[in-house]
């Protein structure tokens, strides 16, 4: 060997340890053709720097490609999450509704038959025949009631003139949320 021969081990310059890994890594400084050979390279390791400058772009491509496909994903799940929350929220108010409901219509069966009809709300004004109740418990806080009752014909269900009551009301109990209403219901009240 003489002093411009270039020690070579697995044709790779011995300077790069004998690996071929690190003679492609270090054939990017040496440039393709005779350049790569004047500077201890072999020729071999020219196409192997292009391939891998080549794959640099590509593998950000696939790193941009992957970050999108998770993007996307991403948003698809908090998107579904948004609307699971939002149909909780109905169904909590619905709920609320119909047990404020139940509560109304157990205080109307238990009190007295008030003939030629009613209405109030809650709260503001109370029950003709209960002064005393004019707000509703803290658990239905966020709602408020409006509740009727319009003297039915028994026959024909249908409401009748005023000042005649043949013993029969249709009672009507809304609910609402704020000013969004959540729940009507009806029922007959019989007098007996």
């Amino acid at each position: 060997m003489g002093s411009s021969e270039v020690k070579t081990v697995g044709g790779c310059p011995a300077a790069c340890g004998g690996s071929q890994l690190n003679c492609n890594l270090d054939a990017r400084a040496c440039g393709p053709g005779a350049g790569a050979a004047m500077n201890g390279c072999t020729d071999e390791a020219a196409p192997y720097s292009r391939a891998r400058a080549n794959s640099r772009g590509a593998l950000l491509i696939e790193v941009l490609i992957a970050l999108m496909v998770l993007g996307f994903i991403s948003m698809s799940f908090v998107g579904a999450m948004y609307t699971s929350l939002k149909g909780t929220d109905v169904v909590a108010q619905l709920a609320g509704a119909e047990s404020l409901t139940r509560i109304e219509m157990e205080y109307i069966k238990q009190s007295p038959y008030w003939g030629l009809g009613f209405s109030y709300q809650i709260p503001g004004s109370s029950p003709p025949w209960d002064a005393t109740r004019t707000a509703l418990d803290d658990t239905h806080a966020a709602y408020s009631i409006s509740v009727t009752g319009t003297p039915i014909d028994p026959s024909t269900h249908g409401p009748l003139a005023g000042g005649i009551d043949r013993g029969v009301q249709r009672i009507r109990v809304q609910v609402f949320r704020g000013t969004a209403l959540v729940l009507t219901t009806d029922t007959v009240k019989i007098n007996r």
